[in-house]
C-alpha cells in the first residue's frame, strides 16, 4: 500500500511558483491600503479621500482617520459589513499636502500610518454670498452694458441683482416667467412667460417694463440675433417660433417648426437660428434675413439643448432620450459624428481655450467632454447627481456644472478634464450664468428660492 502524500501550504507554494509566477500565498499585511483621492484640488472646497481596512486575527479594525498635511481628522466608525471609509476636508492655505489614513482596533490599539497621497491645492473661485429671490428660480441672464443679472422666478417676478450682489428690484411677472435674452443693440431684457403666452421686455437701464408682446403658446425659449437685431420666441404649445423686432418690439413673423421646439441659438457665422423640436426629433432651421424656414436636421433622441461652436461653425445639439451629442457642419447642413455621452443629456457648453464641448447629463452624475477637433469623447467627469447645466469660463480654464441632486456646483479644470472642487449651493441647483465684468457665476436654487455666487480669481 503506497502512503498517501502530504504536502504542506508552504511546499504547495513552492511546487506552484513556476506556474503562478507573481502570485504570493502571503495573506496582505493588517491595516489602512488602496488610499485615494484626488490630486489637484481648490482652496476651500471639500475634498474626499477613501481607506481601505484589511484586517486579521489580532486587529479587527473599527475605526479610522485622515491625517491632511494640516492636521488630523477624528475618528470615524466603520459602517457594518463595510471595510472602507471615507472623509473630507478643505485647505484652507495654498500649498502642497500629504494625506495619509490610520486605523485603530476595539481594543484601542493603532495601525501603522499609511502611505502618503499628494494633493496639489491652488486658487480657485470662493463662495460668496446666498440672494434670496423670488420662488422657483429657474433662469438667469448677465446685462453687461448695466452690470446686472436677471433672475426669471416661476412663481411670479423677475429678480434683478446689481452690481453690489444684492437685489436692487422685483418686477411682477405673473404667468410663469421661464426663459431669458438680452438685447444688447437696444439694452432690452426678453422675458418668456410661459403660462401668459406673452414676451415681458425691460427696459436695461431702469428696469421698467417696456412692452408685453402676445406670442404662442408656453413660450419656453428665446434668442436674439445681433446682425438684424431680432428676438426668436419658441411657443412649444403650438409649434411656431414667434420673429420680434428688437428695435421697436413688433412682431416680424411667425413661423412653423417641428412639434414641441424646447431650445434656439443663433449662429454669428451664417446668420441662421436653430429650434431644437423635440417632439418631432428634428431642428429647424431659420433664415435670418428672410425669416423663413430654409431647412430641417434629423436627430432622433429628443433634442433638448443647442450649442455653436462658432470657431468650427459647428451647431451641437444634445439628445435627452438618446444619451447623445450630434455635431452638425452649420455651413453645409451635414452631420458630423453624433457621440454617446450619457443619460439625458440637458446643457451645453463650449469650451474655447480647448476646442472642448461639455454636456450635463441630468439623469445620472456625469459630465462628458467632447473633442472638437476630434470629434470624438474626451473623458466622463463624476461630478455629482443629476447635474442640470453647464457653464465654461476662460478665467481659469474652469467648467461649472450645476448638480440638482446634491445641492452644490461641481468645478471642473478645463484643461484636464479633472473634478477639482465642489461648492455648497442652495436646494435644486438649476441654472447658471456668468458675469464677464467681475468674474461671478451665479447659481439659481429652485427649490430653495436664491441665488449663489461664486467670486472667480483672475490674474
Amino acid at each position: 500500500m503506497q502512503p498517501k502524500l502530504r504536502v504542506s501550504s508552504t511546499s504547495l507554494c513552492l511546487l506552484l511558483a513556476p506556474v503562478l509566477f507573481g502570485l504570493s500565498c502571503q495573506p496582505p499585511t493588517a491595516g489602512p491600503t488602496n488610499l485615494s483621492g484626488p490630486g489637484h484640488w481648490i482652496l476651500g472646497s471639500n475634498a474626499t479621500f477613501r481607506v481601505e481596512a484589511v484586517s486579521s486575527r489580532s486587529h479587527e479594525w473599527t475605526s479610522g482617520r485622515f491625517g491632511w498635511g494640516d492636521g488630523i481628522g477624528a475618528w470615524r466608525d466603520f459602517a457594518a459589513e463595510e471595510s472602507a471609509l471615507s472623509d473630507t476636508h478643505a485647505w484652507s492655505s495654498i500649498g502642497a499636502y500629504q494625506v495619509k489614513a490610520q486605523l485603530r482596533d476595539k481594543n484601542q490599539n493603532l495601525s501603522d500610518w499609511s502611505d502618503s497621497l499628494l494633493i496639489e491645492i491652488d486658487s480657485g473661485p470662493e463662495l460668496g454670498s446666498q440672494l434670496l429671490v423670488g420662488s422657483y428660480p429657474q433662469a438667469l441672464l448677465y446685462n453687461a452694458t448695466d452690470d446686472k443679472v436677471y433672475c426669471a422666478n416661476a412663481g411670479g417676478t423677475i429678480s434683478v441683482i446689481g452690481s453690489s450682489d444684492s437685489v436692487i428690484a422685483s418686477i411682477p411677472a405673473p404667468g410663469n416667467p421661464y426663459a431669458l435674452t438680452w438685447n444688447q443693440t437696444s439694452d432690452l431684457v426678453y422675458c418668456a412667460l410661459a403660462g401668459a403666452r406673452e414676451v415681458m421686455v425691460i427696459s436695461g437701464p431702469d428696469d421698467e417694463v417696456r412692452a408685453e408682446i402676445p406670442v404662442g403658446l408656453n413660450p419656453s425659449a428665446l434668442a436674439w440675433n445681433r446682425s438684424s437685431n431680432k428676438v426668436y420666441c419658441a411657443n412649444t404649445g403650438d409649434s411656431t417660433v414667434t420673429i420680434i423686432d428688437g428695435s421697436d418690439n413688433h412682431i416680424v413673423a411667425t413661423v412653423t417648426v417641428g412639434s414641441a421646439p424646447q431650445a434656439l441659438v443663433w449662429n454669428p457665422n451664417t446668420n441662421r437660428v436653430y429650434c431644437a423640436n423635440a417632439n418631432s426629433d428634428n431642428i429647424s432651421v431659420i433664415d435670418g434675413v428672410t425669416d423663413q424656414v430654409v431647412g430641417t436636421k434629423d436627430f432622433i433622441g429628443r433634442p433638448w439643448a443647442l450649442a455653436c461652436d462658432t470657431a468650427d461653425n459647428y451647431l451641437l445639439a444634445a439628445g435627452a432620450a438618446s444619451g447623445q451629442v450630434a455635431i452638425f457642419d452649420a455651413a453645409t447642413e451635414a452631420l458630423l459624428d453624433t457621440i454617446h455621452v450619457g443619460l439625458q443629456p440637458v446643457g451645453l457648453a463650449v469650451n474655447y481655450a480647448n476646442r472642448t464641448a461639455y454636456s450635463a447629463n441630468q439623469g445620472r452624475t456625469t459630465v462628458a467632454a467632447i473633442s472638437l477637433t476630434g470629434l470624438r469623447l474626451l473623458d466622463t467627469i463624476e461630478v455629482g447627481p443629476n447635474p442640470s447645466a453647464v457653464l465654461w469660463s476662460p478665467a481659469g480654464n474652469l467648467v461649472y456644472a450645476a448638480n440638482a441632486g446634491s445641492d452644490n456646483v461641481a468645478v471642473i479644470d478645463g484643461a484636464a478634464n479633472t473634478l477639482i472642487g465642489r461648492f455648497p449651493t442652495g436646494t435644486r441647483p438649476w441654472a447658471l450664468c456668468r458675469n464677464t465684468t467681475r468674474s461671478r457665476v451665479y447659481v439659481a436654487n429652485r427649490i430653495s428660492g436664491n441665488v449663489t455666487v461664486l467670486c472667480e480669481k483672475t490674474p
